[in-house]
């Protein structure tokens, strides 16, 4: 009888591993995944910026996967988790399962799977194949989960149709809780489950099971290493232990269609006193087929499942169409069922996104073209002061292009730069966004440009808002107010002129009016003097003014001819002589002959004013030098007082229009402060220089060299 008994056994095994062997390659088919369903991920490089993303808005791919599979969970109670995972392992949907409550993953709960084994294993698949793993614990976040969850996956890699690339995975975790459970309870004796190493994945001792995961380091082969002989290129093995007094049968059960290298070992075990009694024999047979079946039947339902996954991906791959600007994208069913009115709503959808989509791009072709046509330069920075915005008039002001500058930090592109002191002058734009209000350029500011040239700009800087109110960023909006400042520059010009004209023609009016009022010849005559010699300083003050004006228009050219300097000088010392003597300044010239090609109009006004200036402001008894001799450069003309000096903290205003020195009488000593301007500027148009070395109260020296030949 036990001859017969083992026969029995052997064949039941035999039968049920061949019938889930066969199971299984009849489905394989279900789990083709790139067969059966498109692609699953769009082409997102051409993606504008600006435009609609599901990686930016991932709301709607996870509305459309989490329906279906929250329904899915549904109707499957054993289903753990139902997941999609993209190529670089981050989980892009994820249902949970937990005592009943099913609930689909917030996008901050989404993990990183990527060193996960069936992650890879399903990743190397090929279209066509499924992936199911062995019977492990479930891990989350690197650690197995508390308490302890069986957990079997069935997963199959998803490929994009048009470059054929991997794309991603689906994945279902099944709880193998009831299916362990079944397989110990359905028979009489003890049931092991074990992997292909000989790991516990069932033990009647629980403290053994998933003994290679928890690290207690129990073993099948360890405590039985006969059955790896019994097994050695065995399907099933039937064994009579005399010693231990009890029947061993086991059989391989080969779970991973796409690795037939892969199964689990079932092994029953019954006492002898159980073998010899039919009714207990009969019962041990029954569990046997009992968990083979239950093993089919979730094999099984997870392949039916297939058949809701699929138009699942065709809605995954539509939205990844749409992310990439294929707005036509529509899905065609014929479905009534849930399925299908989720398909209908994805094309309304995809309908609106279109309309909007339209007039987003409208509006901000409006918007674009309003900031391009704005003559002043407009550019925005985000919080770490990276330029995210450029308009064309920040490239006609600076010199840099759109191109250039995107992305590059503001303070290397945009120098604002202090008149005063020559340091940077970025304040408005802190206060804008430290304080959230609008802050102005500080006057008398330059910009440098690309090329190092400066011009005057002027303007704000304003914060930038998110939708919460929280400062993002600044704008940054300047302009070129180089005709401002000249006019106002031309207004203040005005002003001082006026003001110097007013007090010769008002002592000019004064005189004539005494003269009116007098009888006597002699005083008559002296008070009409007076107002001659003040209308004479009106005029020249008039005339100085039209060669200024003449100056800033840019309208003054120089003239060249061949002039003996000797000769020019000599005509200049003819009408200050009197001026030297009434003030009783002594007045030379030590001359070497020199010969030039310049223009004689500009040079002696030069020299003229020059020599007026230092025979001005030399005191009484003093002396005026004016030394011509020539050098490897050019003619030198050196003219050189003992009078007042220049104070040495106003040395750099002395060529300025309408300086004078602080050190001076003005209301006594006759001037406009246009001279010397004059001169360092017709100097600078024959192509000279014009310096001096000065002491207070000690004289001054004023040097004009002129080149050879101006013309060059």
């Amino acid at each position: 009888m036990e001859e017969g008994l083992f026969m029995e056994v052997q064949s039941h095994l035999r039968h049920g591993s061949e019938q889930l062997d066969h199971d299984i390659a009849e489905n394989v088919e279900l789990i083709s995944f790139s067969s059966v369903y498109p692609s699953v991920l769009g082409v997102l490089e051409s993606l504008a910026p600006g435009e609609v993303s599901l990686e930016e808005n991932p709301e709607t791919l996870t509305q459309l996967a989490g329906s279906v599979f929250l329904s899915l969970a549904e109707s499957h109670p054993d289903f753990d988790q139902l997941r999609y995972i993209d190529e670089t392992g981050q989980e892009i949907v994820r249902v949970n399962v937990d005592d009943g409550i099913i609930s689909l993953a917030p996008q901050d709960e989404l993990q990183q799977k990527m060193d996960r084994y069936y992650f890879h294993e399903t990743m190397r698949l090929n279209p066509g194949d499924a992936y199911v793993s062995t019977l492990d614990l479930n891990e989350e976040l690197g650690a197995v989960e508390v308490p302890h969850l069986p957990t079997i996956r069935f997963a199959a890699p998803v490929f994009d149709l048009v470059d054929k690339s991997r794309r991603g995975i689906v994945v279902v975790n099944l709880n193998a809780t009831s299916l362990l459970h079944g397989v110990s309870e359905a028979h009489v004796g003890e049931s092991y489950l074990v992997d292909q190493d000989g790991n516990y994945l069932l033990n009647p001792d629980h403290n053994k099971t998933f003994s290679n995961q928890l690290g207690t380091g129990f073993n099948y082969f360890f405590d039985h290493p006969e059955a790896v002989k019994e097994l050695q290129g065995q399907i099933s093995a039937q064994v009579h232990d005399e010693e231990d007094r009890e029947l061993r049968s086991s059989s391989k059960i080969f779970y991973n269609p796409s690795d037939p290298e892969k199964y689990w070992i079932l092994i029953y075990v019954v006492g002898e006193d159980e073998l010899f009694a039919p009714v207990n024999y009969l019962l041990f047979l029954a569990g046997l087929i009992t968990a083979s079946a239950v093993l089919i039947v979730v094999l099984l339902s997870f392949f039916l499942a297939r058949s809701i996954t699929g138009p699942l991906l065709s809605l995954i791959s539509s939205s990844r169409q749409i992310a990439a600007g294929n707005y036509d994208q529509k899905i065609e069913t014929k479905r009534k069922d849930e399925i299908g009115k989720l398909a209908d709503s994805f094309n309304v959808m995809a309908g609106n996104v279109k309309k909007a989509y339209g007039e987003v791009s409208q509006e901000k072709d409006k918007i674009q073209t309003l900031l391009e046509s704005i003559g002043d330069g407009v550019v925005a920075i985000d919080r770490s002061w990276n330029i995210i915005l450029w308009n064309q008039g920040a490239s006609e002001l600076t010199g840099y292009t759109a191109k250039e500058v995107k992305g590059k930090p503001f303070r290397e592109i945009v120098k604002f730069v202090r008149e005063r002191d020559r340091k940077e002058s970025i304040n408005f734009i802190e206060h804008a966004m430290v304080t959230g209000e609008t802050g102005y350029l500080e006057n008398h500011t330059v910009l440098v440009k690309k090329d190092g040239n400066e011009i005057p700009v002027g303007d704000s800087a304003a914060p930038i808002r998110d939708p919460k109110g929280k400062i993002v960023g600044a704008i940054v909006v300047f302009r070129d107010v180089s005709k401002q400042r000249e006019s106002q520059r031309l207004k203040s010009d005005f002003a001082y002129a006026s003001h110097q004209l007013r007090t010769p023609v008002s002592k000019a009016l004064w005189n004539v009016e005494n003269a009116l009022d007098q009888e006597d010849r002699p005083e008559i005559k002296e008070s009409i003097k007076l107002a001659y010699n003040s209308l004479e300083s009106t005029a020249k003050l008039v005339s100085k003014l039209v060669a200024v004006s003449e100056i800033d228009q840019g309208t003054k050219v120089s003239k060249p001819k061949k002039i003996k300097i000797g000769d020019l000088v000599e005509g200049i010392t003819k009408k200050v002589k009197a001026q030297a003597k009434e003030q009783g300044v002594h007045l030379s010239v030590e001359s070497t002959p020199v010969t030039v090609n310049t223009d004689p109009s500009l040079l002696e006004t030069a020299i003229f004013e020059v020599l007026e200036n230092a025979i001005t402001y030399s005191r009484e008894g003093g002396n005026v030098t004016l030394k011509i001799s020539e050098s490897s450069k050019g003619a030198l003309i050196e003219i050189e007082d003992s009078g007042l000096g220049i104070p040495e903290k106003e040395q750099a205003l002395i060529f300025t229009k309408f300086f004078r020195g602080s050190n001076i009488d003005t209301t006594e000593t006759v001037g406009a402060g246009l001279g010397l301007f004059m001169a360092s500027e017709y100097v600078k148009l024959l192509g000279g220089k014009l310096w001096f070395d000065s002491k207070e109260n000690k004289g001054t020296t004023f040097s004009i060299l002129i080149p050879f030949d101006s013309s060059d």
